[in-house]
């Protein structure tokens, strides 16, 4: 799972396992469940719509959902149809745009996304980056001024079907990408 934290101060994390998102508000001292949905597969990132209303999710094996933060809804977000968002892990904001880390297709790569203020839908869709050799198993990252810093290479590569680690792990690798405005 990720987390965000929202511009009220409101915490949101992802149970991937759980199929749940979670929330702590400004001053508690306990997560609330915020949704647990059939829907959800596997969520992952985070990232708060522009109205502050709706909070967006990337689910690894459903593409992308809007949460209505006021009554917990689960919405797929519409997409353009040449488009798929399955095996994307990272979501960050930038501005009013979206960065996704989509590691699970071919070619790993990095998308911005531009969502409507709701997060209803996305109008434009772009490959910022892809197949890279420094790109294995990307994860999230955050905003660094106008650069995405990310993990390039997440390690998840250097762990057998056992779960144990292979004879020689490569170092992970974190990159910075600058985002046009």
């Amino acid at each position: 799972g990720d987390l965000t934290v929202g511009p009220d101060g409101a915490v949101y994390a992802s149970n991937s396992l759980g199929r749940e998102i979670w929330r702590l508000e400004p001053g508690a001292k306990a997560l609330d469940r915020l949704v647990s949905s059939p829907e959800l597969g596997s969520p992952q990132g985070l990232a708060q719509a522009a109205d502050g209303k709706h909070l967006l999710v990337a689910d690894y094996s459903s593409g992308l959902h809007v949460i209505d933060l006021a009554s917990g809804a689960v919405t797929p977000v519409a997409i353009p149809p040449d488009v798929t968002l399955l095996g994307v892990d990272g979501l960050t904001r930038a501005g009013q745009t979206l960065i996704a880390v989509q590691n699970g297709v071919a070619p790993q790569r990095l998308l911005r996304l531009w969502p409507t203020p709701d997060g209803q839908r996305l109008t434009r869709v772009e490959t910022l980056a892809a197949s890279l050799p420094d790109l294995d198993e990307p994860t999230s990252g955050a905003m660094r001024g106008d650069d995405f810093v990310f993990v390039a290479r997440s390690q998840w590569t250097d762990f057998g079907d056992d779960g144990l680690k292979t004879a020689k792990p490569k170092a992970a690798r974190v990159m910075g990408i600058a985002i046009p405005r």
